[in-house]
């Protein structure tokens, strides 16, 4: 997305393809979709390092758990 694009009004939600709940990339790494009680430890690291939330948009704009 570019910087003052507006999102779609309907967005995709990742959550819903089964196929995405968990990818496997190589030795042991997987990525799957954010859940909500991944939030404390998300927020404790970017506390810990300020500089990730400078490089990552989504870490920017993660203030609290609700978020």
């Amino acid at each position: 997305m570019v910087t003052g694009e507006k999102m779609a009004d309907n967005p995709i939600n990742l959550h819903d393809y089964s196929s995405l709940q968990e990818i496997y990339v190589q030795d042991g790494v997987v990525l799957r979709p954010m859940e909500n009680k991944d939030a404390k430890p998300i927020l404790d690291i970017l506390q810990a390092d300020s500089s990730i939330r400078k490089r990552v948009t989504v870490a920017s704009r993660l203030k609290t758990e609700q978020d």
